[in-house]
């Protein structure tokens, strides 16, 4: 039911036209969607996070995150297959929680000191989490995620995270809004010297 789209200017005032860059794959663990993108750029790939779930009478519960790289933003794109690019789709970080829970989602990237850091949502059991895991700069990165952990508690109905490194200030910020949709939104922000 999602796509993701990418849409680009030449001077910031006038845009063209948006394209489709990733969609389902169908009978597969991303079939129902590819939604909430996270992106970055290294060693000559965009690498390009998702969302997504196999589960269509779940009515959007029990997501994962999903990740597809191409050598140019706008594509084409070829999905992690649980070993490498290509094929059946494989979650780089699945959700094996009870499917009455969101699950996993909306990652965001961070390059620091050659580690990548994958911060992705969490809404399950234990409450609405931001976790993050690491992984190498290899080839076949997914395949070396380690410490998953929870990087922080969300609060007051907060969203989704976009986390950056600032290498000036030696700091990990991350932005979200809280209690989004609402008259009294406002702006989330965490700062951390570890990540």
């Amino acid at each position: 039911w999602d796509y993701i789209r990418y849409k680009k200017s030449d001077d910031g005032s006038y845009w063209y036209n948006d394209e489709i860059v990733l969609k389902p794959t169908r009978y597969s663990e991303d079939c129902c969607s590819t939604c909430d993108p996270g992106l970055i750029y290294f060693n000559g790939y965009y690498y390009l996070g998702y969302t997504s779930t196999a589960s269509r009478e779940l009515d959007g519960y029990d997501n994962s995150v999903f990740v597809a790289r191409s050598t140019s933003i706008d594509g084409p794109y070829e999905k992690w297959n649980g070993e490498g690019w290509g094929g059946n789709p494989q979650a780089i970080i699945k959700y094996e929680g009870d499917s009455k829970y969101w699950g996993y989602g909306e990652p965001s990237f961070v390059i620091k000191n050659d580690i990548l850091y994958i911060y992705y949502s969490a809404y399950v059991e234990n409450g609405s989490l931001t976790y993050v895991a690491t992984a190498n700069l290899s080839e076949n990165w997914p395949s070396t995620i380690s410490n998953n952990q929870i990087a922080f508690n969300k609060i007051y109905g907060q969203d989704s995270s976009d986390v950056v490194y600032i290498e000036d200030i030696d700091m990990f910020i991350s932005v979200s809004i809280g209690d989004r949709l609402n008259e009294g939104s406002f702006v989330c922000l965490f700062e951390s010297k570890d990540g």
